[in-house]
């Protein structure tokens, strides 16, 4: 503290007469363990050898300090010590000042406020009665509109109606002629495809005839063959079609295919010629068949499109006009009511003006005041530095004497051989008065030694004062019964001791008791847990605080409301408890019950994790992985990971595998992955247990073991993990079961499940 304070001077005593003082020392010595002796060896009474033997030690203190009081140096001493007292007295007279200045500052806030509080009421009743007299023209605007908007709506009706009307009208009739013209435009272009297919399928059909056998050169196919194949009717290329289907002598599979490749090689040449349209004369005919038809209609749609135009155009001016009407009939009931307003508004204004102004001179005021007390207040603290820089400069000369106190001058005076001579001498003849005296009260037979009784151990003391009203010893034997260490485990013995010290008025007692009554959970044991957490709460327990965050966060047993459950979460956290601020991290993460803020969202997981707070860690881990809030660094997050795992939180471990199994921040390493999911697995982490058992399944870093993990995915997903059902499902044979865990995949959360359920 100050380390600008310059060194004091190392002060040591002169001692100038110390050999006559060793001298006159050893002399003293002498006589008092002569006496001593010879009180031993002529057998005096051991009181009162005893009690010479202060006396004489008295004597020579005694002399010892007139003289050490009388070394100037032991004098300068004092001087600086009552120097320090003095400085000392002016310091705390600095600070009570200091103090008073705060208590100062403090009631002038607390007049202020309350001098602010009464002008805000007034202004309250104000606002209240403006509002009052406001809402009779608004309530009569509102009775008006409300009438206009009925009136709307039965306009909008009959303008429905009317619609309607001409809907079934001439637009059933307009709909009916576009059908008709339809049906022609597509009656035509039917029969142009059906003339044009026809025309195809005769040239077709032409060149297939034309083309003799006689005249083609087939391979394989010789006159004799063909002889035979007219003599079966096979004359052209259109008759060879049905050559799969006819018996010919000398004709096999080769020959077969050789004479339809000949009538491919045909057609293909004829469909290369084939007419792509209708001959002119032909197509003119086929239009000039549905032109009169499509005339006539073309001209009644026009008329009866027109009267349907005409019929909407009649009833929309007339729904305009009507609607014209209603809304310039808002405009004069809106004018009218904000003409009521203003009116209203500035018979108030003086006496809103005024409170106002009121309000902000109290606050000017108070601002004086305080800034007067600051300055004060900042005079003083300047003097007081000043007197501080003294004493920690005084204090530094005073310790600088250490040397020259009474026991280090008697280490420096006394020789001590001496010392350690005269020591043992008194040693041996006390031991031997008192071996003496206790063989002459011994008496001669053997008597039984009475044995002494053990000394009551610690939950026996805790229980005496928890019975003497003691709450926090209740709590204290209350975490033994249920820690098990030092005393059997017993959870009935620790929830009676609880409850005891929730009685008597200890809230840590309460809060383990609300614990007890949400692991129960049953009819009404949430709601009570509540009360409890709520009551320590308000006495100022942080864990209290947090754990009625959690069931405002949650929804257990009392409303959930997330902005409270954060505010509790932020005064857990603000008094130093790491899972409030964990927790509040989590709610700054998501944005629950406060605006989303993942940089917040980190610090608060850092400051958890700091704090010793394993689920903090593993979160701030996240964060880093992520890039949430922080930058994005892999082997940071595999660290935090670790140090929850570690911790003992099993996510951390489960999570800390994860990074081991997909090579993120270390070097990729299933045996390890395993190893870390079977640790989060034995600490109830069902998505390790999952993870584990894909690698049983997959032969990865563990055995190939289908039961192992089978068994895995059963505990997973009994546990809630909707993958695990899922994983279990697809390895099902049995349709049922496989469907009824698909079901419980989709109720869980997994989406992917949902598709097969």
């Amino acid at each position: 503290m100050l380390d600008f304070v310059e060194p004091a001077t190392q002060a040591q005593p002169s001692f100038a007469q110390r050999a006559h003082l060793e001298r006159f020392t050893a002399a003293l010595t002498f006589l008092l363990g002569a006496f001593v002796l010879f009180g031993v060896l002529r057998g005096f009474s051991p009181p009162v050898v005893l009690a010479s033997v202060p006396i004489l030690l008295l004597g020579n203190a005694a002399v010892w300090f007139v003289r050490y009081r009388a070394d100037a140096t032991v004098k300068l001493r004092g001087e600086r010590i009552s120097q320090l007292k003095q400085v000392e007295h002016e310091f705390a007279e600095f600070e009570t000042k200091l103090r008073a200045f705060a208590d100062e500052q403090r009631r002038s806030n607390v007049d202020g406020a309350t001098e602010h509080a009464a002008l805000r009421k007034a202004q309250q009743a104000t606002e209240k009665r403006l509002a009052t007299e406001l809402e009779v023209p608004r309530r009569e605007c509102r009775r008006e509109m409300d009438g206009l908007r009925s009136q709307r709506a039965d306009l909008d009706q009959r303008q429905l109606v009317a619609l309607q009307r001409i809907q079934g009208g001439s637009g059933a009739r307009l709909a009916r002629v576009g059908q008709q013209i339809a049906g022609i435009a597509q009656a035509e272009s039917s029969e142009l495809a059906r003339e044009l297919n026809s025309l195809q399928q005769q040239h077709l059909s032409s060149a297939l005839r034309t083309a003799s056998l006689d005249r083609a050169e087939i391979p394989g196919i010789k006159d004799g063959l063909k002889a035979k194949l007219k003599a079966h009717g096979f004359n052209c290329a259109a008759d060879v079609e049905r050559i799969a289907y006819v018996k010919v002598e000398g004709i096999g599979e080769k020959k077969t295919a050789a004479l339809l490749a000949w009538r491919s090689v045909i057609e293909h040449r004829a469909r290369a010629s084939i007419p792509r349209t209708l001959p002119a004369a032909q197509s003119a005919a086929i239009h000039s068949k549905y032109r009169a038809q499509l005339a006539a209609l073309e001209a009644e749609r026009a008329a009866v499109q027109q009267q349907n135009s005409d019929e909407i155009s009649a009833v929309q001016s007339q729904v305009r006009q009507e609607e014209g009407a209603l809304v310039a009939r808002e405009n004069a009931i809106g004018d009218t009511l904000r003409r009521a307003e203003i009116a209203i508004q500035s018979r108030f204004a003086p006496e809103l003006a005024k409170c106002a102004g009121d309000a902000a001179a109290v606050v000017s005021t108070v601002q004086k005041r305080n800034d007067e007390i600051d300055r004060r207040a900042q005079e003083t603290r300047k003097a007081s530095f000043s007197i501080n820089w003294r004493r920690q400069k005084v204090r530094r000369e005073v310790a600088a004497f250490d040397a020259v106190r009474f026991p280090k001058y008697l280490r420096r005076i006394v020789p001590p051989l001496v010392a350690v001579a005269t020591a043992a001498l008194v040693a041996a003849s006390v031991s031997y008065h008192f071996v003496a005296l206790a063989m002459s009260n011994t008496p001669a037979a053997t008597t039984s030694e009475v044995p002494r009784a053990a000394p009551p151990s610690k939950d026996q003391l805790l229980l005496q004062k928890c019975d003497g009203g003691n709450g926090a010893a209740c709590a204290e034997l209350g975490y033994l019964y249920d820690d098990g260490k030092s005393v059997p485990r017993d959870h009935a013995r620790a929830v009676e001791q609880f409850q005891k010290a929730c009685t008597v008025g200890d809230v840590a007692g309460c809060v383990e008791r609300g614990i007890e009554h949400e692991r129960v959970a049953g009819v009404g044991d949430l709601e009570r847990a509540a009360a409890l957490y709520r009551r320590a709460c308000d006495d100022k327990n942080l864990r209290g605080c947090f754990r009625l965050g959690r069931m405002h966060d949650l929804g257990k047993g009392i409303a959930k409301d997330q902005k409270r459950a954060v505010d509790l979460y932020r005064m857990a956290c603000d008094g130093g408890d790491a899972s409030g601020c964990d927790n509040l991290g989590l709610m700054y993460g998501g944005g629950e019950g406060v605006a989303k803020d993942e940089k917040r969202a980190a610090e608060l997981f850092r400051k958890a994790c700091d704090a010793g707070e394993a689920g903090g860690c593993n979160n701030l881990g996240v964060s880093y992985a992520f890039a949430r809030g922080v930058p994005k660094d892999e082997k940071r997050a595999v660290e935090l990971y670790s140090k929850a795992c570690e911790s003992g939180l099993a996510m951390g471990c489960g999570s800390l595998g994860y990074k081991y199994d997909a090579g993120e921040g270390v070097v990729k390493d299933a045996a390890r992955a395993v190893e870390f999911y079977r640790r989060g697995c034995d600490g109830a982490d069902p998505e390790s247990c999952s993870n584990l058992g894909t690698h049983y399944a997959s032969g990865k870093g563990a055995p190939l073991d289908n039961a192992k993990a089978n068994e895995l995915f059963q505990r997973a997903c009994d546990a809630g993990f909707g993958r695990a059902c899922s994983f279990l499902a697809a390895r099902m044979k049995n349709a049922p079961d496989a469907k009824a865990l698909y079901a419980r995949a989709c109720k869980a959360g997994d989406k992917e499940a949902c598709r097969h359920h």
